[in-house]
């Protein structure tokens, strides 16, 4: 694991902010996050660790809020998202460092916490595993979905993205006694000096806990949940053209206000 060391938790803080806001409009949409929360929990229904409706569920990092309504469409309610820019697109949204949540969860109060490129963007990565593992219920999982050093020895972290991970086991380490239950390398879609960039995706469960007592209804709700989604899609088409036209707006605006201005020149 390499990590990217800033002059200080102030310079970090305003760089992470200024990116988030930056990128506001980017990110993975509602079929991208059904995919991910799907594989999440076939992995937990093989464990033999299904999750009933009021499973406590925390999303880090979450921006716009897209994962949120995911969780909540597939059947979970109890559902909070964790953003450090102070712009609350979801009202369960905190505005926190998701390496310092005392003010907002007590110890092992959460069943998942779902990480959709957000651990790269940590000022320290094994507090920020600390924390998490502290928040989790024994038997808790995470989902991680991070940019990966794997195949690019020569990949560095940046000022944005300052953790890079370059092995399955840094996050064994780093979240012992979690471990990587499934993972898979996924092409990101962008380039970095003309070469492909690789997304690590992972779920991590607990070592020290074996397969819960069999719950008929955990079970149901976890496979009803599986098969929801097939909508999303859809709603990814609906939200590109939305952003296209609100863009489009935007920039019809612009000409007109500078064309006002030009006139009463």
């Amino acid at each position: 694991m390499k990590i990217f060391r800033y002059g200080s938790y102030q310079e970090y803080e305003q760089v992470q902010i200024e990116t988030t806001l930056a990128k506001w409009t980017a990110g993975r949409w509602f079929a991208a996050h059904n995919r991910n929360i799907t594989r999440l929990l076939r992995t937990m229904l093989l464990a033999g660790r299904p999750v009933t409706h009021d499973a406590r569920v925390v999303c880090m990092g979450v921006r716009r809020g897209i994962e949120l309504l995911v969780w909540e469409w597939k059947g979970f309610p109890n559902v909070a998202g964790v953003e450090l820019a102070p712009v609350q697109a979801h009202p369960k949204v905190l505005t926190a460092d998701f390496s310092d949540l005392h003010q907002h969860f007590p110890d092992r109060s959460v069943d998942i916490i779902y990480a959709t490129h957000s651990f790269e963007h940590s000022f320290d990565p094994r507090k920020t595993a600390r924390e998490w593992r502290r928040i989790l219920k024994p038997g808790g999982a995470v989902w991680l979905a991070i940019p990966s050093g794997l195949g690019a020895p020569d990949q560095e972290p940046s000022k944005s993205d300052p953790v890079l991970v370059r092995k399955v086991s840094d996050l064994e380490e780093l979240f012992a006694p979690f471990f990587v239950a499934w993972s898979e390398i996924e092409r990101s879609g962008f380039y970095e000096e003309g070469r492909p960039v690789f997304n690590l995706n992972a779920v991590m469960l607990d070592s020290e806990q074996g397969p819960v007592q069999e719950n008929r209804t955990a079970g149901a709700h976890t496979k009803s949940a599986i098969r929801r989604g097939w909508f999303y899609p859809l709603a990814d088409r609906a939200e590109a053209l939305g952003m296209r036209l609100i863009k489009r707006s935007v920039g019809t605006m612009f000409v007109r206000n500078l064309a006002s201005l030009y006139r009463r020149k």
